[in-house]
C-alpha cells in the first residue's frame, strides 16, 4: 500500500480515542497487523489521541502507548489544550508530538494570554523533546507569530502559507 500510494517518507496519521487502546482487546496487535498487511512500516505511522475523552484506566493506556512506541509508531496528542488532561498527559506518557488546538491558535497574534500559554507549551515541549505543530492556522499574522514562537509545523488554510 505504501508503495502504491507513493508515500515515500511521508507519514500517515491515525486518530483514536484514548480508551480504544484499553477497551478494544488486542488493539495494539491489531494495529500492528494492519500496518504489516498494508505494506506500511510502523515508523510511517502517527497515532493521534485527543484530550476530549477522560482516560479512566491510565496505567493500561500508558502500557498500550509504550507498546506502540516500542514498535516504532509515533504518538501524538491532537487538539492539545482543548481537553481534560493537558499537561498531565505530557508528564504521564510523553508523546512524540502535540498539535496545539485551534482554540488557542485563533487570533494568537492579538491575545496576550494565548501567547503566554503557547510560549509555556513550547518551553515545556522543548525540554521534553516533543515536536509541536499548530492546528487551524487561518491568517498570515497567526502563522508569523507562531513561527516566531518556534513552531515549525502547521495545519490550516493552505493559502495562508503561500507567498
Amino acid at each position: 500500500m505504501a508503495h502504491a500510494l507513493k508515500l515515500g517518507d511521508k507519514m500517515i496519521s491515525i486518530n483514536l480515542l484514548p480508551m480504544t487502546l484499553v477497551n478494544e482487546p488486542d488493539a495494539v496487535s491489531f494495529l500492528l497487523d494492519e500496518i504489516k498487511a498494508n505494506a506500511l512500516v510502523p515508523e510511517q505511522i502517527i497515532v493521534e489521541f485527543t484530550e476530549s475523552e477522560v482516560i479512566s484506566r491510565f496505567d493500561e493506556f500508558a502500557e498500550a502507548v509504550k507498546s506502540l512506541k516500542a514498535a516504532g509508531i509515533s504518538v501524538a496528542i491532537d487538539h492539545f489544550g482543548a481537553g481534560f488532561a493537558g499537561l498531565l498527559l505530557l508528564s504521564r506518557f510523553q508523546p512524540d508530538r502535540i498539535k496545539i488546538s485551534q482554540e488557542l491558535i485563533t487570533n494568537v497574534h492579538k491575545s496576550g494570554p494565548r501567547q503566554a500559554i503557547i510560549q509555556a507549551i513550547m518551553k515545556c515541549c522543548t525540554s521534553l523533546e516533543i515536536q509541536v505543530s499548530a492546528m487551524g492556522v487561518a491568517t498570515p499574522e497567526e502563522w508569523m507569530w507562531l513561527e516566531s514562537a518556534g513552531i515549525e509545523m502547521f495545519q490550516g488554510d493552505h493559502s495562508v502559507f503561500q507567498s
